[in-house]
Order: C-alpha cells, then structure tokens, then sequence
C-alpha cells in the first residue's frame, strides 16, 4: 500500500522526524512538540533526525543499523511473529528498566542476530502508535548506526532469514517504509559523521 505523509512542524526550530503509517496500518504520530504526521494528506515524505531528546513513552526501543563495507544488515522476522511477520527490518527491541538505549542496542543485536557491536553514533529517533489488546501503546524508539565486531549470523528461528543489502538493494526484499527510513538516517552523509562501513 502506497501512503502519502506530511509533516506538522512547531516553529520551535528542532526540525522534523520521519514516520511511517505502514508500521502498525494506524495513524503515527512524531514526536511531541516537534511533528506530527498524518496519513493520507498530500505532501513530500521529508527524512530528518532530532537528537538529544529523551521524551516518556509507554515502550522505550532502540534499532541498529549494522553497516559494513557499504551494506546495511537487514533480518526477516519470523512468521509466528504477531508484529508484522516475515517483513524485513533492521534489528530492534524494547530495552530492559534502567537500561540505557546504547547498552539496549548492542544487546537486542547479540539476542536477535548473534553478533557483537560498536555503536559509532545515533542517527536519529522515530516514534509511532501501535495497538495492544486493543489499548494504543506510544513506542519511543533510538536509531543507532552500528559497527559490527563479529560477522557471523546466527537468528533465533529456523524460519528467518538475513541479508547484507546496499542501501540501493532495499526493494529486493520486503520491508516497510519505517525501516527503510531508519536505513536511510544512518546511511545520509552529514558534516563529522563516520560513513557506514568505514
């Protein structure tokens, strides 16, 4: 399904975060004070990062995008998964009481891949709405571009697949607009960054 998104922006000059609507087929909403996204309105998909912001939020979540030599790791989630099952994504879970998102990161990546990691830099946050036995659940969720230590794969469920895809090579699998637009927050060359893959 194609979805057509704009962003509200506050003239508190912080810029705007990207959201999509196809995460959980519900309205998404940007982070508070900063944007808001409605789904059928006319205007451009515009990707941006805010960082530094830290807001409260029924599910606190952090994403690695795991880069090397120019690819990005994407996984396929299990088809007994209840959250969009068998679409591909970047590795990403709830991050446990106290737990940092840094810390969280590393260790939703050793859990659900196998592999150690290096976060370089956060690369932006994301938020959206999903629905939990029937009560909406605010999700928080910090972007991290991720050095990967070791490269062997090993994915919880026999029935999951991964790949190492080219930022280009995204459309040669099933994966949604919120992941796509979290690869493409860690893959934009921005002043001072360290490129993926390097």
């Amino acid at each position: 399904m194609s979805d057509t998104i704009r962003p509200i922006t506050s003239n508190r000059g912080m810029g705007v975060l990207f959201m999509s609507v196809s995460v959980c087929g519900l309205r998404v909403t940007g982070l508070e004070g900063i944007g808001h996204y409605l789904h059928d309105c006319p205007g451009p998909r515009i990707p941006a990062t805010v960082e530094g912001m830290d807001y409260p939020g029924d599910n606190r979540l952090a994403a690695a995008v795991v880069a090397h030599r120019g690819r990005v790791l994407l996984v396929r989630r299990s088809e007994t998964e209840r959250f969009l099952p068998r679409v591909w994504g970047v590795p990403c879970g709830k991050l446990e009481p106290g737990e940092s998102p840094r810390d969280g990161v590393l260790r939703e990546l050793k859990e659900e891949t196998g592999l150690l990691g290096q976060v370089l830099r956060k690369v932006g946050e994301s938020s959206f709405v999903s629905t939990y036995h029937g009560h909406e659940v605010k999700n928080w969720q910090d972007n991290f571009l991720v050095r990967p230590l070791t490269l062997d794969v090993a994915l919880p469920l026999p029935d999951q697949e991964h790949r190492w895809l080219a930022p280009a090579d995204l459309g040669s699998v099933e994966i949604d607009d919120y992941n796509r637009d979290i690869v493409s927050q860690a893959f934009s060359t921005r002043p001072g960054s360290t490129r993926p893959g390097r």
